[in-house]
């Protein structure tokens, strides 16, 4: 009788147990997070940023890992041997006047990888006073309200009052550059912290400015409601809910936040903060490898490769560049047969087939793919100075195709070969320098129509030049030309700095002063590295406003003093002179 009353009894229990692991299934609560392991590995990272013109973008300033650099003339940059996250190696980007860029990829240790950064140009979506709260319509399409009260300052965490200025822009998902403008990958980590691909249908980027230049944030508590359309060619799959993500710019993954709900042809989603936020539709993947090799066996580096799935041309997909090694790798949908296209540095189709489908981890080894030899262009001149003498040594810089290369002038002679896309006519722009002189040339005009252009004889007089910075230091002369090189003016209130500095750090030129008019400045900060050597300042700098233009104007200066080097104890002090005339963006 004892044992029938205990066998009740577990039934009981067991059956208790059973309705309320019921329970908690209805509840479904959030498991225990499983995020990807955080491995480090070394590697090195180089690439190229152009604006929204597919210009190159001078003097942005690049992250990776422990290290940053500086676009050159071309936007090029390169960062070495830096510590990067193996799941989720990533790069960042930030210049005045854009959005914040980032590309993030799988990192293999001990190679070189290459991305390619397409940045977004800020506009003025609107402003309203963070009392009253405000909608704001996006110029190329969605909207954003948000609450009154609902603005704050992050670096005090205190509400902000007064007026609110708001940057966005709408990324169309089945624009042709939607992947070079878009920050991050298509990879994000889901609400069960599962790590998924991502089928974008509309993302946002939102900035909050305040009346003093400080970044604001959204207060606790107080979303903000952005609307989406819905791409027209995107609007029969759209489903009627959809995943919400925010981009995380410390993992370089893309994190969940909710639902967005479809209206129409527009998706609503609450925001809780402003970054680029995304309506996605997350998909499963794998990791995948493969090495790219040319007809003669060489490895195709830093070129482009889209994998998408098959009959589904704003389907899921995955994208990325390979390494100086040829190899691509990351992560592609999982069970589906996808269309592999292989692009040329100049953006043409070189290759496409059909892989797939792949369920485990794949490495496709070597893939053979056939390149085009495209035509090598000799630039050839005779450069003299005021006085009709060879310029003993100097640089042209050449533009043709949205590429800048800088070319050596040595007695007179310009003589420089580079390869250009395809081989229609175009025009190329190139403009010289007299670094012995320290004159700077006119830009000079020419159309390209054959493997040669004779550009005869350029005269190097004079500066008529909108933009410049040149400084000489004792004998030594330097002189930065935007937007070829990377120099830039930057300001809030009424501080401003003038900043030029190389990737490889052997040059750098810091000026901080304040100023609100033309006339003599006393407020200066002066940092400078020639050559790899560190100057400061020996006693008073002097600086002169000679233009002090508004917004979108120029600002332009000279300024005289002494500098010692401070690599050479007992170094004496010697001049500085310098000018510079440079667009005033705030």
């Amino acid at each position: 009788m004892k044992v029938s009353r205990i066998r009740a009894l577990l039934c009981i229990l067991g059956l208790a147990f059973i309705y309320f692991s019921c329970q908690k299934d209805d509840y479904k609560e959030p498991p225990v997070p499983t995020l990807p392991v955080v491995e480090k590995v070394q590697s090195s990272v180089s690439g190229r940023v152009l604006d929204d013109k597919n210009l190159p973008v001078s003097g942005a300033t690049v992250k990776a890992g422990n290290g940053s650099a500086t676009t050159d003339l071309n936007g090029k940059f390169e960062i070495k041997n830096v510590t990067l996250n193996e799941n989720a190696g990533f790069v960042s980007v930030e210049k005045s006047g854009f959005f914040n860029g980032s590309r993030t990829f799988k990192a293999i240790a001990g190679s070189k990888h290459y991305v390619a950064i397409q940045l977004i140009k800020k506009n003025d979506a609107g402003s309203f006073s963070s009392a009253s709260g405000g909608d704001i319509t996006v110029p190329n399409g969605g909207s954003i309200k948000i609450e009154a009260g609902a603005v704050m300052n992050p670096q005090t965490n205190t509400p902000y009052t007064g007026t609110v200025s708001v940057s966005a822009f709408l990324l169309d998902p089945t624009a042709s550059n939607f992947l070079e403008i878009m920050p991050g990958e298509l990879r994000g980590i889901d609400e069960q912290s599962k790590e998924v691909g991502l089928q974008s249908f509309g993302m946002m980027a939102v900035e909050l400015t305040g009346a003093g230049g400080e970044h604001l944030q959204l207060a606790a508590g107080k979303p903000a409601v952005i609307k989406f359309p819905i791409a027209a060619a995107q609007q029969a799959s759209a489903p009627a809910t959809i995943a919400f993500w925010s981009f995380n710019d410390s993992t370089g993954l893309w994190k969940q936040e909710g639902v967005a709900t479809r209206q129409g042809n527009e998706y609503i989603g609450k925001a809780s903060h402003f970054s680029f936020w995304n309506c996605d539709a997350p998909f499963p993947v794998i990791d995948f490898k493969a090495k790219l090799k040319d007809q003669d066996s060489n490895p195709i580096k830093n070129t482009r490769v889209v994998m998408q799935v098959i009959n589904e041309v704003y389907g899921p997909l995955s994208s990325g560049n390979s390494d100086t090694a040829g190899v691509i790798a990351g992560k592609i949908p999982s069970g589906k047969k996808l269309k592999f296209t292989v692009y040329s540095s100049c953006g043409e189709v070189i290759d496409t087939r059909e892989i797939g489908p792949f369920s485990s981890t794949t490495d496709m080894g070597s893939i053979q793919i056939t390149v085009p030899v495209n035509a090598r262009v000799t630039f050839t001149a005779t450069v003299v100075n005021c006085l009709g003498e060879p310029v003993q040594s100097g640089y042209a810089d050449i533009g043709i195709q949205g590429v800048f290369e800088r070319a050596v002038i040595s007695n007179g002679v310009l003589n420089y070969s580079l390869v250009r896309c395809g081989s229609s006519a175009t025009q190329a722009v190139v403009r010289a320098t007299d670094v012995t002189g320290s004159a700077i040339g006119g830009l000079k005009e020419v159309a390209v129509t054959g493997t040669t252009v004779d550009l005869g004889q350029i005269t190097v007089c004079g500066n008529d030049l909108t933009e410049y910075l040149i400084y000489k230091v004792d004998t030594m002369s330097r002189q930065f030309l935007p937007p070829a090189d990377a120099v830039s003016l930057n300001g809030q209130g009424t501080r401003y700095s003038v900043g030029y500095y190389t990737a490889d750090t052997s040059n750098s030129f810091n000026l901080g002063f304040s100023a609100s008019a033309p006339g003599p400045v006393t407020e200066i900060y002066l940092g400078m590295d020639f050559k790899k050597e560190r100057y400061e300042p020996v006693g008073a700098i002097t600086m002169n406003v000679t233009e002090f233009g508004p917004i979108g104007g120029y600002i332009a200066a000279t300024i005289n003093g002494s500098v010692r080097n401070l690599d050479i104890p007992g170094s004496p002090a010697v001049n500085l002179t310098g000018r510079f005339r440079l667009k005033r963006n705030q």
